[in-house]
């Protein structure tokens, strides 16, 4: 038996997706928030440490505001994250089947995503807890 990212690899599959879930249960918290954007870059290294296939990283809400965002898009990257999620909820989040989510405004949002696109080497894939899916 072999690491989870090892076992991707073995049955054949094409990116490792690394969860705000998965790293937090890891560590043995919930998933509230209660990690800080640098203990996830740490166990993000070390999962791209520990498979060849890509790793999508999920960077939660960016940890706050634009700034926040890139200097949490800056970190999956110096640590070799090949993509990552990012969420649409203020800080700190909510999971998204839960009722009283919040959201940041649309203009903060848009500002948020283009600061990423524009600094980064990568796109992104946005999840949006407007619609409360997962």
């Amino acid at each position: 038996m072999g690491s989870p990212p090892k076992l991707i690899e073995q049955v054949g599959g094409d990116a490792v997706g690394a969860t705000g879930e998965g790293i937090s249960r890891a560590c043995g918290y919930p998933h509230i928030g209660l990690l800080t954007m640098t203990e996830v870059v740490m166990h993000l290294c070390w999962i791209v440490e520990a498979t060849t296939l890509p790793v999508i990283g999920d960077c939660d809400t960016g940890s706050g505001n634009a700034l926040n965002v890139m200097q949490a898009v800056r970190e999956f990257e110096r640590v070799g994250v090949a993509a990552f999620h990012l969420e649409d909820q203020v800080t700190p989040k909510r999971c998204g089947h839960y009722e009283g989510k919040e959201v940041v405004e649309k203009m903060q949002e848009a500002g948020r995503g283009e600061r990423v696109y524009e600094e980064s080497r990568y796109g992104q894939s946005r999840h949006s807890g407007r619609l409360g899916l997962p």
